[in-house]
């Protein structure tokens, strides 16, 4: 088998129809691929759901009691078949007849990685233009050798092809205390012990932001900031990885600098996300651990959205738009909610 499709899945009954049906419009016979679901206690409607495990021998429905994302798709990862992952969250959708085309570069290459495009847009957004060019790709050695190259995005979401076996090997999975922000922890990880890296110049994953995302969920409100917080941690294994790696001599200062980068530009958005959702006794507290740990003042220039890494340097400042943040104009709230989303 070619390709196995992780799915995490809680109380998605109005997104999982255009899902799973994009997952099924590809150019693999079912029996080359699998798509397991794997249900983390659903509280709403399944029925959806199971008519398609029904109607499609290759679609796989699991069950856990509340584990939370990374648990659901470590569970996916112990019955794969497939001799890739590819992991997809129930409220996103994936391009037509992509799979195959992917999945052949991705063994004709004997990557271990295969990145492709992710493309961000809005609920019930149309007219999107899709980039379909397989043949421009470029291989890299290994996976720090791809955090090397400009420019520094440095992060890696889950919608990628990995191999299975390695995974085995290297004994990786995503870590289930993480509740938001494991995606970048593995990424990271994955990283430092991935051999041949492909990317090709092909959009495939659509992650669509809704108005009901995790940020917004009833069921996230009374753990909002554990959530957020999730980014430190990842931050700090970000720092800490970089300070060992530099220390031994192993990589570029090209992949130094973008570590860096991803330091500075998700500190950004940890802050970002507490100025709309923390008391300005939290944030201050925040800050303070951010000095603490010597990443604050933020000191490396961000691609985009410079700007609000200068703001949130200029501690008072900062903590007057905390003050006030609500009492903003609609539109520049607006502004610095979808410039952390950009980012």
């Amino acid at each position: 088998m070619k390709l196995s499709v992780i799915i995490p899945y809680y109380n998605g009954e109005q997104w999982i129809a255009c899902c799973l049906n994009s997952l099924l419009r590809q150019d693999l016979a079912p029996e080359e691929y699998e798509i397991i679901v794997v249900d983390d206690g659903s509280t709403h409607s399944i029925d959806t759901l199971m008519s398609y495990v029904e109607r499609h021998p290759n679609i796989h429905y699991l069950h856990q009691t509340n584990q939370k994302h990374a648990a659901a798709r470590n569970y996916g990862m112990t019955i794969a078949k497939g001799d890739y992952l590819f992991f997809c969250d129930c409220d996103d959708y994936v391009a037509d007849n992509v799979f195959g085309r992917l999945c052949d570069i991705a063994i004709g290459e004997q990557a271990d990685v295969l990145l492709f495009n992710v493309c961000r847009s809005e609920e019930n957004e149309t007219g999107l233009v899709a980039k379909r060019d397989f043949d421009n790709k470029a291989s890299f050695e290994n996976g720090l050798a791809y955090i090397s190259q400009p420019p520094y995005g440095f992060r890696i979401e889950s919608p990628i092809l990995v191999r299975r076996s390695m995974l085995e090997e290297e004994h990786l999975c995503f870590d289930p205390l993480m509740f938001n922000c494991e995606d970048y922890l593995f990424s990271l990880q994955l990283m430092q012990v991935a051999g041949k890296v492909v990317k090709v110049d092909v959009d495939v994953y659509y992650y669509v932001q809704h108005p009901s995302s995790w940020v917004h969920s009833a069921g996230i409100a009374n753990n909002r900031n554990e959530v957020i917080n999730c980014r430190l941690t990842y931050i700090k294994y970000l720092h800490k990885t970089r300070l060992e790696l530099a220390a031994g001599k192993r990589v570029s200062e090209g992949c130094l600098d973008a570590m860096s980068h991803a330091e500075a530009r998700d500190t950004v958005i940890y802050l970002c996300n507490h100025l709309q959702y923390s008391s300005i006794k939290e944030n201050k507290e925040y800050i303070g651990e951010l000095r603490s740990l010597g990443f604050y003042p933020i000191a490396h220039r961000i691609v985009a959205y410079d700007w609000i890494r200068r703001l949130i340097n200029i501690y008072p400042l900062w903590m007057v738009l905390c003050c006030f943040y609500h009492l903003l104009p609609l539109p520049v709230r607006d502004g610095i909610v979808k410039a952390i989303r950009k980012e």
